[in-house]
């Protein structure tokens, strides 16, 4: 792009100069949500802090069936997800669309106060505080994770969509979730075993405050600034493409009398051609279903394909948290295994889960198949593998750790589990974008945050308590965890089938 620096659209004013600022922003932005994602990536990764907090605040031994539901623990660490995505949906997003220069000092403000999150779930250990506990998971750690929902689900897209890189941005972001679940996996491990709950929380806080130093500095120095629109985009890069255009026509001797639009030749019918585009193509920002720019997030609701992605997000936030929370506890509870050999293995199971965050967007999305249908056929695989799980793992737990082919075909199906719950998170927002297009992101994102916080805290706290409820009743814990798998199952059919719908009102409108 250096070449075309000096080039100038028909008004005489430089565009490929634009376009090139535009690219160094959006790389210095990538970088600083990156790091976010990373840092946002605790709660993929927390079932292990999850998992301890649990069992620290329950005033009883519930593995020995003393019946109890005060599982503080996890109520507070799935809250956060609820609190999370509604202050993001209801405050955060807004005021980052109606008054931009405020944008700087919220999110140096969140950032800077994600780390207290931790310090004050220390102290709650410490003191043995349940209110406390629920001031830094649900409060602190939810009001603060709300920014990082807003950058990192929706302004990745806004920076890499207009352009159609929209699979690099989304790669970006998934590598970064990825590589920070299995980081937080192993960190909050280690320091559990070796030191104590209360000390690891310490220690994730000293982390968390050494990148949010570095991302408030980046923030201050304007690389997490607001991406232009998706119509200033998409207008650089016409103008700078009639730019060379023009330039290729100019070096060319003897040319014939056309002209080089988006570096095309087109005839002498170009206007009228053009003219019957304009009628087909939606403006800038917008997409095929909805072909205009929306004034409200109730707009959206118009539309059918808004309300099927909707109940999409319900379903596999529901069942993606929930089933990772129970997985993760199985390896102790089902198979008798320690923290730290329970910890090693929930990494290697989200091995997969990084590649499915990574490299199937980057490798596979809009190249071989589309988002939806990557998304369909993670929810077939993921309703096969709940519904196999139970019949794998057995009737009985067992009461001697140690390997056995149950245990590595759990690792195994838990992979695939993960892996299917991370492509369907990753193209989310791709698919919303198929359906709304870019500049009414805001308003489908608001509605369905709120939903996938509810839905995401509602299935660990269900899943749980429905478990621990059969365990109660006289069930070994593979039984009492089965049931909920088949609950799984059966609603991730039924996301299947709104992918399927959800396909062909993309296909019936535009290709895919």
């Amino acid at each position: 792009m250096t070449e075309c620096g000096t080039a100038t659209n028909t008004n005489g004013e430089e565009v490929c100069s634009e376009l090139e600022r535009f690219y160094e922003r959006r790389r210095m932005s990538s970088v600083t949500i990156a790091l976010l994602m990373f840092q946002q990536a605790f709660i993929l990764g927390s079932s292990v802090v999850a998992g301890a907090l649990l069992n620290e605040f329950v005033p009883v031994d519930y593995r020995d069936r003393v019946v109890t539901y005060q599982f503080h623990g996890l109520y507070a660490v799935s809250l956060s997800l609820l609190v999370s995505y509604t202050v993001g949906a209801e405050v955060v997003l807004p005021i980052f669309k109606k008054y931009d220069h405020h944008r700087r000092t919220i999110t140096v403000l969140l950032v800077a106060l994600f780390p207290s999150a931790f310090v004050v779930g220390g102290v709650s250990v410490t003191v043995h505080s349940v209110p406390l506990l629920y001031i830094a998971f649900t409060l602190l750690l939810g009001i603060t994770l709300s920014v990082y929902d807003v950058v990192t689900r929706l302004e990745i897209l806004e920076w890499w969509s207009p352009d159609g890189s929209k699979r690099k941005g989304v790669a970006l972001a998934g590598a970064a979730a990825g590589a920070g679940s299995i980081f937080y996996t192993l960190v909050s491990a280690w320091a559990l075993v070796y030191i104590g709950l209360a000390q690891s929380l310490y220690i994730l806080a000293g982390i968390q405050a050494v990148l949010s130093l570095y991302i408030v500095c980046s923030i201050l120095a304007g690389q997490l600034d607001s991406p232009p629109t998706a119509a200033k985009i998409q207008q650089w890069l016409l103008d700078s493409k009639e730019a060379a255009g023009a330039h290729a026509e100019s070096c060319s001797d003897g040319a014939h009398d056309v002209r080089v639009v988006m570096g095309e030749n087109i005839d002498s019918n170009a206007p009228r051609k053009e003219e019957e585009q304009a009628k087909e193509v939606p403006p800038a920002g917008t997409s095929a279903l909805v072909p205009k720019q929306l004034g409200s997030r109730w707009e959206t609701l118009r539309y059918p394909g808004v309300w099927l992605v909707l109940v999409s997000a319900m379903c596999s936030s529901f069942n993606g948290y929930a089933t990772k929370l129970l997985l993760s506890s199985m390896f102790e509870l089902v198979f008798n295994l320690s923290t730290m050999t329970s910890a090693y293995l929930s990494a290697c199971s989200l091995t997969l889960f990084f590649v499915a965050r990574a490299a199937v967007p980057y490798f596979l999305m809009d190249r071989f198949c589309s988002a939806t249908s990557i998304g369909g056929i993670a929810a077939a695989a993921s309703s096969i593998a709940y519904a196999v799980l139970p019949v794998l793992v057995g009737p009985n737990a067992y009461e001697t750790a140690g390997f056995t082919w149950q245990l590595f075909g759990f690792v195994a199906v838990k992979s695939v589990v993960g892996g299917c719950f991370a492509a369907q998170s990753t193209v989310r927002g791709s698919i919303l974008d198929d359906v709304v297009g870019t500049s009414n992101l805001p308003y489908v994102f608001q509605t369905g945050w709120e939903i996938g916080g509810f839905f995401g805290a509602a299935g660990p706290i269900v899943a749980f308590t429905v478990s621990m409820s059969r365990y109660y009743a006289g069930d070994t814990f593979p039984q009492a965890f089965s049931v909920f798998f088949y609950l799984a199952a059966g609603v991730a059919i039924l996301n299947t089938l709104v992918y399927v719908l959800i396909y062909r009102q993309l296909y019936t409108t535009t290709k895919l």
